[in-house]
């Protein structure tokens, strides 16, 4: 009888066991299943060349005709003609479209090494001395008709050499910007070329909460880890306050509605309520006599779909996630400190849209803190925005890294495209970010690849 009751128990305990270890074996699907989800419900499995243009896939039914109306404004190629719909370009412009800049809701380009031109980038005046009352911010290397442009630039390239601790060697290419002519005189400041970013997942980002923001700041590295991210404190025009920046290469946008105003305004000369004076300066008198005697080219209504459509963007999901090599290379980054300031997971709040709720309450992986870092001398560029410095950056979230090549067909990284691949943005890393990059200088070659198929996956 004893015999009987103990073959009963240990038939039990098996059972019991096997569903527990089922239970775990379901348990560990489900985190693999979420860890591929870097929007939350809002990711997208997609790795075609349209993957940085899908809506949010929890997307309520009825915003859908919003989207599509905000895709078409944001393909809009703004006009000189006032006889047209969509007028009010320039006069001096960089881009005379959203997607000009942000090719397939994707990134700009410079043009290749030694190849003439600007391509995508916009030419920003460093303000170090004083903001050039004949230019502004920028040159404008485009006009509309009867008006010159600001200027010709070209771009030189330094050559930058080194090798692994393994002898490998690798060769990095640092621009200088040049100002070939200068149509309204001389400008004392130095000149610095950034990129448009990918816009995926603007309103998750846009929905973090201040408050996790601030508890990754440690200005003063109290936890003496050689890390001193802080926040940029930017005023926004849109909401009439200071905030925390969010968007832009030095976190000096605090919302996506800031962020297009400001695009509208800067790169495409279209005034809105928020930024109402045309920006041709007193010098350029063919700019002036051309302006439409118009205060508002962009209604808020304009702005407000822009804005919507650029917040529902999805995030690609990562690929991969059960691949021995790519959690290898997870481990790699989390062991070289990258994951100090690129931050994986973060849940959203409340975003202050009730239309955008959608996006609330999600559990997402942007890798970033968002925070500015001391990224060296090498990458400085000597402007100040907001509270930011010269070699001060935004941490750039990492989703949907690995598909860069696939929607724009080639890698640019970093503010200035100045980076031809993942590795070569992991050695531009200076400043507070030169622990890890020496860490990487000094991995084995397999160790390296590992970490970039990791970055890969993302």
């Amino acid at each position: 009888m004893y015999k009987k009751i103990i073959n009963t128990l240990i038939k039990y305990f098996f059972s019991i066991l096997i569903i527990f270890f089922m239970n775990l074996s379901s348990i560990a699907q489900q985190a693999n299943k979420y860890s591929s989800l870097s929007g939350g419900e809002t990711t997208r499995k997609d790795i075609t060349t349209n993957a940085f243009s899908k809506p949010a896939k929890n997307l309520p039914l009825k915003f859908r005709q919003v989207f599509t109306e905000g895709n078409k404004l944001f393909k809009v190629d703004w006009n000189s003609n006032p006889n047209q719909k969509f007028y009010g370009l320039g006069p001096t412009f960089t881009q005379s479209s959203c997607i000009s800049c942000h090719i397939k809701d994707g990134r700009s380009l410079p043009p290749d090494i030694n190849k003439k031109g600007i391509g995508g980038l916009s030419i920003f005046i460093n303000n170090y001395f004083k903001d050039e009352i004949n230019y502004g911010n920028k040159i404008d290397t485009k006009a509309i008709t009867n008006v010159k442009e600001e200027g010709d630039i070209i771009i030189n390239y330094e050559i930058i050499k080194g090798n692994f601790s393994d002898g490998i060697p690798y060769k990095l290419f640092k621009p200088n910007f040049i100002i070939e002519k200068y149509n309204y005189g001389q400008i004392k400041n130095k000149i610095h070329g950034r990129v448009a970013t990918q816009i995926i997942g603007m309103g998750l980002i846009e929905t973090i909460p201040e408050k996790s923001i601030l508890e990754w700041s440690d200005p003063f590295d109290k936890d003496e880890d050689g890390i001193s991210g802080r926040p940029n404190f930017i005023y926004d025009p849109t909401i009439k306050k200071e905030v925390v920046g969010r968007f832009g290469w030095k976190a000096s946008k605090g919302s996506i509605k800031h962020q297009v105003v400001s695009a509208l305004h800067e790169d495409i000369g279209i005034t809105t309520i928020f930024f109402p004076k045309n920006r041709c300066p007193e010098k350029q008198v063919d700019c002036k006599s051309q302006l439409i005697n118009k205060s508002i080219e962009a209604s808020e209504n304009i702005v407000d779909i822009i804005s919507f459509y650029t917040s529902v963007i999805a995030v690609p999901a990562r690929r991969g996630i059960d691949n021995k090599y790519i959690e290898e290379g997870r481990e790699i980054f989390i062991n070289a400190g990258c994951a100090k300031c690129h931050i994986q997971s973060v849940k959203t709040g409340k975003n202050s849209n009730s239309q955008l709720d959608f996006l609330n309450n999600q559990n997402i992986q942007p890798f970033t803190d968002l925070l500015l870092h001391d990224m060296g001398e090498e990458l400085a560029e000597y402007s100040k925005e907001g509270i930011a410095y010269g070699k001060e950056w935004r941490t750039a979230p990492l989703w949907g890294l690995g598909l860069i090549q696939k929607v724009n067909g080639k890698i640019r990284l970093l503010h200035d495209g100045r980076a031809r691949s993942i590795q070569e943005a992991i050695l531009w890393h200076g400043g507070e970010a030169k622990i890890s990059r020496d860490k990487f200088l000094m991995m084995k070659k397999s160790n390296r690849e590992l970490l970039i198929k990791f970055l890969e996956s993302l």
